[in-house]
């Protein structure tokens, strides 16, 4: 309504879907009767033995997760159920991803995780991160060689193992050092001889890549945005977006489609994080330490969503973010105190005060606590009503560390 407020568009008369029970599960009335009284103060009974509902209480969270998977085999040798036919919902993936992942890999089940994926392991950032510790700490040997096995520079596995056994025979540390020729002979290296001329090959063209970046960065204190123009011209002059282009097309060739993505993505999601810093840093000051600093923080939100790779895939997500096709069967698991509802953790810099008048004067901000109730409840609501036969409802009594847990009051 807001919107075709905004545009000038008319609204014509609101129509109101009010089949009782929903289309959906006229052959399902306890489905039927759980869609209409759910979340309703005015709840009624339902009278009869359920059937395709079903509430498990575990001892912990492993056991939780066998349990699912032998009701899942249930369903699928008693009601011919495909896979595809099931899916899987939890309050809290961050504790269920690698319990559900090891069931899951253990019975051969084939499953989509739809999971975001941090981005501080992919080798790209850690070329980047390795780049900028090579300027910080005066081209320490560690550095220099994690930098080179990133697989973004062009030096063989080979080059790198013996350009690495000099340098650590030898001592080679700092970028005053690596400028120098290699002249001194090494076990089987002999002074004047070939091999020591290669090495210095290798030498020359690990230091044309810092070359312009060790001057600039000398003087230790830059303007954010500078830092930013720095970095980036780094990666346009060692053609890193088309090196990934190649790598996701290696990764396409041998059917790894969600690596493929990852790499699609990377190279732009970086480049708006430089973009970020410095539209909203511009001319500050900042040192190389600060700058990494706020780059790593940069790198531990990007997140990367995959893709199925497959089309009869058990399909797992989280409640609030995963949105589900048409399903026959829906396991919810973890429908524990702290995950249904989420417990508001998070605290806030402004007030309520400071929050009403932001949004009167037209900012978008984060929901509040009582906003994101409901939206929890209509995603909740979303879930819960989509399986068309069964619904199976899971908790957890205990942690593995020992501690209690209690139902949430969805349960009750």
């Amino acid at each position: 309504q807001k919107i075709a407020q905004e545009q000038g568009i008319s609204l014509k008369e609101d129509v109101f879907l009010t089949d009782i029970p929903v289309r959906r599960f006229v052959n399902n009335p306890t489905m039927a009767h759980l869609e209409r009284n759910l979340f309703r103060e005015d709840a009624v009974s339902y009278d009869y033995i359920p059937e395709g509902l079903k509430v498990v209480k575990a001892a912990n969270i492993r056991q939780e997760c066998r349990m699912m998977c032998a009701e899942m085999f249930e369903l699928i040798e008693t009601k011919g159920y495909r896979y595809r036919d099931i899916a899987v919902v939890t309050g809290d993936m961050g504790k269920y991803e690698a319990p559900l992942r090891q069931q899951f890999e253990k019975y051969d089940i084939p499953y989509f995780m739809d999971t975001t994926k941090s981005m501080l392991s992919n080798p790209f950032v850690a070329f980047l991160r390795n780049a900028l510790a090579i300027l910080q700490y005066g081209f320490r040997y560690q550095d220099v060689f994690r930098f080179l096995r990133t697989g973004f520079v062009e030096f063989s596995t080979e080059e790198i193992d013996k350009l690495e056994n000099y340098v650590r025979a030898r001592g080679i540390r700092g970028f005053s050092m690596w400028k120098a020729p290699f002249v001194y002979p090494h076990k089987e290296i002999k002074r004047d001889s070939e091999e020591l001329d290669k090495l210095n090959a290798l030498r020359e063209r690990f230091v044309l890549l810092f070359q312009g970046l060790e001057e600039e960065t000398n003087q230790k204190n830059l303007p954010a945005r500078r830092w930013c123009e720095l970095l980036y011209y780094f990666c346009s002059e060692q053609e890193l977006q088309q090196k990934l282009e190649k790598f996701a097309l290696l990764f396409e060739e041998n059917d790894d489609l969600s690596a493929a993505v990852e790499y699609r993505q990377i190279y732009r999601l970086i480049m708006d994080l430089l973009d970020q810093i410095a539209n909203l840093l511009g001319d500050e000051i900042l040192t190389m330490q600060e700058f990494i600093d706020i780059l790593d923080a940069g790198f531990a939100e990007i997140r990367v969503r995959s893709l199925p790779q497959g089309v009869d895939l058990l399909v797992i997500g989280d409640n609030q973010r995963t949105r589900l096709k048409e399903i026959k069967a829906l396991f919810f698991l973890g429908v524990n105190e702290g995950n249904i509802p989420q417990s508001g953790t998070k605290g806030g810099l402004i007030s309520d005060m400071e929050r009403e008048f932001l949004i009167s004067s037209g900012r978008e901000l984060a929901p509040t606590p009582a906003a994101q109730m409901f939206m929890e409840r209509l995603y909740l609501y979303m879930n819960l009503t989509k399986p068309a036969e069964c619904l199976y409802l899971s908790y957890a009594s205990m942690e593995d560390d020992g501690s209690t847990l209690r139902p949430a009051y969805l349960i009750s």
